[in-house]
């Protein structure tokens, strides 16, 4: 099968929000479907809802790997 997206992804679980913070929980996928070591990085992206503007990352790494 060729290197695509993971399937299976749930949506993450937010909780402890504050005013300038949110904890963000998040299982890895199903089947990773990717390279060798197998391996999924996640990040984190912020878009107003309704924008037809591009997300834009919170971070410039990746925000947690799996």
């Amino acid at each position: 099968m060729p290197v695509g997206a993971p399937d299976g992804v749930h949506p993450p679980v937010l909780q402890g929000a504050t005013s300038d913070s949110i904890t963000v929980i998040w299982e890895g996928p199903g089947r990773v479907n990717g390279p060798d070591p197998p391996g999924v990085v996640y990040q984190l992206q912020f878009r107003v809802t309704g924008s037809t503007q591009p997300a834009e990352n919170l971070y410039d790494q990746p925000t947690s790997e799996c």
